[in-house]
């Protein structure tokens, strides 16, 4: 996966994590986070990721 691709995705999964669809966004971002090879792609997801966890109270899903 691209970086314009990653970045594509990566901002889909906002989207859908501000209209409160919370459980696609994590989706897409695990799916880009196992599909790139862009080092900073990566850490924009793994923040992403942490966030909605840890907004939910799913620390342990975080550590995963």
């Amino acid at each position: 996966m691209g970086q314009d691709q990653t970045k594509q995705q990566i901002e889909k999964g906002l989207r859908l994590y501000q209209s409160n669809q919370t459980d696609k966004a994590l989706h897409v971002w695990t799916k880009v986070l196992e599909k790139t090879s862009d080092p900073g792609g990566k850490f924009r997801v793994l923040g992403c990721l942490i966030t909605a966890h840890s907004e939910m109270g799913k620390y342990k899903d975080m550590l995963k």
